[in-house]
């Protein structure tokens, strides 16, 4: 994660550690999922085997969102994060 720039949401500037997730920026994370397993992945990632810039780190909630606003073209939500 630190790769990328910390355990930080990029979107919404969470930080809880629990739900922050490497996000495919382009999709295609639960295709990469069923062909190589986590492990692999962040071994590849750290290899170089991937490209960094393809990636950013989200929180979960961002994420989802993402999905929904980047991939699937449905508009009209925010998130924010309260801290506490």
């Amino acid at each position: 994660m630190e790769e990328l720039g910390g355990a930080v949401c990029c979107e919404c500037g969470c930080d809880v550690e629990e739900i922050i997730e490497i996000n495919h920026k382009n999709g295609g994370g639960n295709q990469d999922r069923k062909h190589r397993s986590a492990l692999a992945f962040y071994g590849d990632l750290l290899k170089g085997r991937l490209s960094m810039g393809d990636f950013n780190v989200m929180c979960r909630i961002c994420n989802a969102h993402h999905y929904v606003r980047d991939i699937m073209g449905v508009t009209g939500f925010t998130i924010k994060f309260n801290a506490v």
